[in-house]
């Protein structure tokens, strides 16, 4: 593709722009894999063709963006490697698969922090329901008050709980089939959640 664009001079000037397609009949491309062809295959430019620059014994100089890159890396790999063995990583790996993913960043950006709160200790299982306050020995007992059928915990709270059938039957509206996932993690959802909570007045306090 050639485009042709005129002085607005006058017609005495002319500019051509030209469109060469990768790897397609250009002396230059040709010469640039075939040069990278030669050193993937471990042969060698002979020493007087080098630059002199490369013509040394002294160390090549490092590229400051390249190490912080490779070092960024090394750390990301490390942290996920730390995340997956942490005692936390079999119940949280639900809703957060990778640790240093910014999705739950992102999730809670547009609530309050008071809802982020009781988003979060939701997702984690540290809430004031009685199964995580009877393990911290402040409720004598793990079992739902509402039912008297279970403990508490956040599934039984949002998706059992008989006590709560009215306001989850709104939920079940805007929802379709409740997934404890998809309460947790979709932003849309994540509204309707909070909505049932408020409804429910069980985390009133929180």
């Amino acid at each position: 593709m050639t485009a042709h664009l005129a002085d607005v001079r006058g017609p005495r000037y002319s500019l051509s722009v030209g469109w060469v397609p990768g790897h397609e009949d250009s002396e230059g491309n040709q010469m640039a894999d075939e040069g990278a062809r030669r050193a993937a295959q471990g042969r060698t430019s002979a020493p007087h063709l080098l630059p002199d620059l490369l013509r040394t014994d002294a160390p090549l100089p490092i590229s400051i963006s390249a190490v912080r890159q490779g070092h960024n890396t090394q750390l990301k790999k490390r942290a996920q490697l730390l995340w997956e063995n942490s005692t936390r990583y079999v119940h949280a790996r639900t809703y957060t698969p990778h640790a240093l993913s910014n999705d739950y960043l992102v999730l809670i950006d547009a609530i309050p922090r008071a809802q982020s709160t009781v988003l979060f200790q939701l997702r984690t299982g540290h809430i004031p329901l009685n199964q995580h306050l009877h393990r911290i020995g402040s409720s004598p007992s793990p079992i739902c008050f509402q039912c008297f059928e279970e403990e508490e915990t956040p599934q039984h709270y949002l998706l059992k709980c008989p006590a709560y059938n009215r306001e989850r039957f709104r939920l079940r509206e805007q929802e379709g089939h409740l997934q404890i996932k998809r309460l947790l993690s979709n932003p849309k959802s994540i509204k309707h959640l909070l909505e049932y909570i408020r409804r429910t007045g069980r985390l009133r306090t929180t």
